[in-house]
């Protein structure tokens, strides 16, 4: 979609991104990253510190032509001499504390990466703002606080993190102690940031309660780029009765749901359509139950791939059955966006404005996941009108040019307001 803000620079931006994929993005909290960063270069005098190489971001040039705009400062590894001395075991604790004034906290490995890059950049200039792009990165933020006293920092959380952290300890993979030590950190992000940028309502909800509302916030959604995706009726205008499941399989919510999914909605479909298939798009270590799935002969295991298009043409539909997790699916949007219509739980859902029966299905247990499923396989029409109703959603609220804009919108009405941020209303 074209965009309706003026394309000049009104401010100055130092986002810190602390991967080494981000682009081509291979998950969805990079591809996040990756927008934003896209977004904000739109918009925006952008200097990125990143660790990927400089050079491999300019493949994304010709499809992102504003990123040519952007300052790139490449954060490599350097040895700090006064520390050189010691032994590497205790190194790394010293290093740290050193560079962030404190003995509090355990020590940051990737804060030791781009502590000498970020001081470098924050003496050389003074920001607007300054984007962190995870939990972690809020080690940062007493240096900036050193260094460039009026940057507004601004916390783009893809997740809420002490949520996961807490499904994580119910279910024994992590510690109580280290959910504790999430929910703390993300209880005191109003004495730490001027702003969080959440991908949902609900997640800002989250934030702002385990903050007593003293932290200003604001919904920039995830999005998709629909320059990108083509709409075509295709495969669901036939007698398909494939079924994708598209996403990282190394994200924990991700491989419950589809062990969930296998184990007890399959069966089912299986038992109502037994000409039904399964196509599992998606990185990840086909181990323990995840395994069951790749070896079922009515699965068709991709695995990770370059292009997710090919393989959402070829379905009928699109399944998102997460049982836990936060933030919103991009693979919703993007299956939406590619004209494939979608059943989800809603947890799944979550945070994407679509009404059921309207937009996706959404069905929480199995008997009702699968006979949703089955219902939309079986009804040409009813797949034609979500695909339609889906798209049009997408395009009017999840274009990524329409969230820049209305980023674009409310950053400069925190400017104007001598950064005290304003609430966002997406439109």
């Amino acid at each position: 979609m074209e965009s309706k803000v003026k394309n000049v620079p009104t401010g100055k931006v130092l986002m810190v991104i602390p991967y080494s994929g981000v682009y081509p993005p291979s998950n969805g909290g990079m591809q996040r990253c990756f927008n934003i960063l896209h977004q904000l270069t739109r918009h925006f005098d952008v200097t990125a510190l990143v660790f990927q190489d400089p050079a491999t971001l300019a493949a994304a040039y010709g499809e992102y032509p504003s990123l040519k705009k952007a300052q790139f400062v490449h954060a490599v590894p350097e040895e700090a001499r006064l520390f050189s001395w010691i032994p590497a075991r205790i190194r790394t604790a010293l290093q740290y504390r050193w560079y962030q004034r404190s003995w509090r906290g355990p020590a940051d490995g990737d804060f030791l990466r781009y502590y000498p890059a970020l001081r470098r950049t924050l003496r050389a200039a003074q920001f607007d703002f300054v984007v962190v792009e995870n939990l972690a990165g809020l080690n940062m933020v007493p240096v900036v606080r050193r260094l460039n006293r009026r940057a507004c920092i601004v916390y783009d959380a893809y997740n809420v993190d002490s949520r996961l952290a807490r499904a994580a300890a119910e279910k024994g993979e992590t510690s109580a102690a280290s959910y504790r030590r999430i929910l703390l950190f993300e209880s005191s992000l109003h004495r730490r940031v001027d702003a969080v940028m959440t991908c949902s309502a609900i997640d800002l909800d989250v934030f702002q309660h385990l903050n007593s509302h003293q932290l200003c916030g604001a919904v920039v959604p995830n999005g998709v780029t629909l320059a990108k995706q083509s709409y075509d009726a295709g495969v669901r205008n036939n007698d398909c009765v494939n079924v994708i499941f598209c996403g990282s399989l190394d994200y924990g919510p991700n491989r419950e749901g589809m062990a969930w999914f296998h184990a007890n909605v399959w069966p089912l479909l299986q038992a109502a359509l037994p000409a039904v298939t399964l196509t599992v798009v998606g990185s990840g270590k086909p181990d323990g139950a995840l395994e069951r799935i790749r070896q079922d002969p009515a699965v068709v295991w991709r695995g990770y791939v370059n292009d997710v298009r090919p393989h959402y043409n070829e379905a009928a539909l699109s399944i998102v059955p997460l049982l836990s997790g936060s933030g919103t699916r991009l693979k919703i949007l993007e299956a939406m966006a590619l004209g494939v219509p979608v059943v989800a739980t809603e947890i799944g859902a979550e945070g994407i404005a679509a009404e059921s029966g309207r937009h996706l299905l959404i069905a929480n247990t199995a008997e009702d996941f699968a006979a949703a499923v089955v219902a939309l396989l079986r009804n040409k029409s009813k797949r034609l009108e979500i695909q339609k109703n889906a798209r049009d959603l997408v395009t009017e609220r999840y274009d990524w040019n329409v969230i820049g804009d209305v980023m674009k919108r409310w950053l400069d009405g925190m400017q104007e307001k001598q950064l005290h941020p304003l609430p966002l209303h997406h439109a």
